[in-house]
């Protein structure tokens, strides 16, 4: 099937495309900024960046952004109605792994315009799954953080084993989601299988209220896998 991506840049849009391309023709990435952090529907921290990424990935990439006062279901329609004019596809993929609230709204969009919605993450084993990523060679780091557990000191973190180990116990402890679906976190993927080049973040910000807080990432640049700047 011809298919877009919704992409946000962070680990599940990245495994969901990587998922994707085993079965599909993929022939864009879609992705839409929300307006404002608090959004219920779309990965907020640093969306700037996947415009880096899809030109790593090497696809081309339909770029969004929610005006102020927009409905932000309008904004996705709209993008997706761009993909399916431009590249003809027939099905968008997402990365959602349980959340019921989003994965029926964006099939309740996609269904509307005529695609068919394709969720490769959906009911994955949530621990499993991030294993998964670090042995499939996905490079990726936690860019925001919101639940008892998460301090400061995640923000920027490398999710290497040590850390998923971390991340996996204090699920458990503080009774939130380790795939941090639920808003617990977000993540950026700076490497994986796809990526011609990595992402280089080279100039960053934290900001933090005491509870939670992000990583405001204000340079990054490619880097080809053998070092050569991009």
């Amino acid at each position: 099937m011809r298919v877009g991506v919704l992409y946000s840049g962070g680990k599940d849009s990245n495994y969901a495309l990587y998922k994707a391309t085993l079965e599909h023709e993929v022939r864009c990435l879609i992705t839409v900024e929300p307006y404002a952090e608090d959004s219920m529907l779309f990965h907020y921290p640093n969306t700037w960046l996947t415009r880096l990424q899809a030109d790593a990935i090497g696809l081309p990439h339909i770029y969004v952004k929610v005006s102020k006062g927009q409905d932000e279901r309008m904004a996705l329609r709209e993008a997706i109605l761009q993909a399916k004019s431009q590249f003809e596809i027939e099905g968008v993929v997402t990365g959602g792994v349980k959340s019921v609230y989003q994965s029926s709204l964006f099939t309740k969009e996609l269904e509307t315009v005529g695609l068919e919605p394709i969720n490769p993450l959906w009911g994955i084993n949530e621990t499993s799954y991030l294993y998964s990523l670090l042995r499939d060679g996905f490079v990726f780091m936690m860019t925001s953080v919101s639940a008892l557990g998460l301090g400061k000191s995640w923000l920027g973190k490398i999710m290497d084993l040590n850390a998923v180990n971390d991340l996996i116990e204090l699920s458990k402890e503080y009774m939130f989601n380790p795939s941090l679906e639920g808003g617990e976190g977000e993540t950026l993927v700076l490497d994986m299988p796809l990526f011609s080049a990595k992402l280089v973040i080279l100039e960053t910000e934290v900001v933090w209220d005491g509870y939670r807080g992000l990583l405001k990432i204000k340079s990054a640049s490619l880097r080809e896998k053998d070092n050569v700047v991009r």
